[in-house]
């Protein structure tokens, strides 16, 4: 949902709301730019890339946590994206776990499958290949995709609820509330 545009940079003259919002806002560009290849479950490194851009995300809006509780009324709605934000990062690793481990394994099943000896010789008899060992890897590759679908399924899932709910919108319009000074800071309270 991204629009083409980049926030604005981070200006050091900035309040420090402002310069977290800034980030924040880059942060979130960043992962929208991904969006259009979530919907195709064969773009394993546009996902592996989303993944990376959610955790990038998920840190500055931990970084910057503490200052919106303490100096504005918006930790809540921070806090919230926090838990949105790792969710689908957790997802999508699962989804790259898979998709590193499955052609792992499927390396090691060719190299099971062939003859002692290499370069082309002949395999004798019937216990040269262990057949139990290489349908083992076989179906651990089939729970192994089949579980990476089932994340695949709830990530688009979330992903769609989350776009129904405007939730990046509702996020990006907060940080322009804090850019524009319409969400004003207040300060801390005072400890006890």
């Amino acid at each position: 949902m991204s629009n083409g545009t980049s926030p604005p940079a981070v200006n050091p003259q900035d309040p420090l709301l402002a310069s977290a919002a800034r980030l924040i806002a880059l942060r979130i560009h960043g992962l929208l730019d991904y969006e259009q290849h979530l919907w195709h479950a064969d773009r394993v490194a546009e996902l592996h890339e989303m993944r990376i851009a959610a955790k990038r995300l998920r840190y500055t809006l931990e970084l910057f946590l503490p200052a919106f509780q303490d100096y504005s009324d918006c930790g809540a709605e921070i806090a919230r994206a926090i838990d949105e934000v790792k969710w689908l990062q957790e997802r999508l690793g699962r989804i790259h776990d898979a998709d590193v481990l499955v052609p792992r394994l499927a390396r090691h099943l060719g190299g099971m499958l062939t003859p002692p000896g290499g370069g082309g010789a002949e395999a004798e008899g019937v216990h040269w290949l262990d057949v139990d060992a290489c349908q083992g890897i076989l179906v651990l590759c089939r729970e192994v995709r089949d579980e990476r679908d089932r994340h695949y399924a709830a990530l688009l899932e979330r992903w769609q609820r989350l776009q129904e709910e405007a939730f990046f919108e509702r996020l990006q319009g907060l940080l322009r509330r804090v850019l524009t000074g319409a969400l004003a800071p207040r300060a801390p309270a005072a400890s006890q």
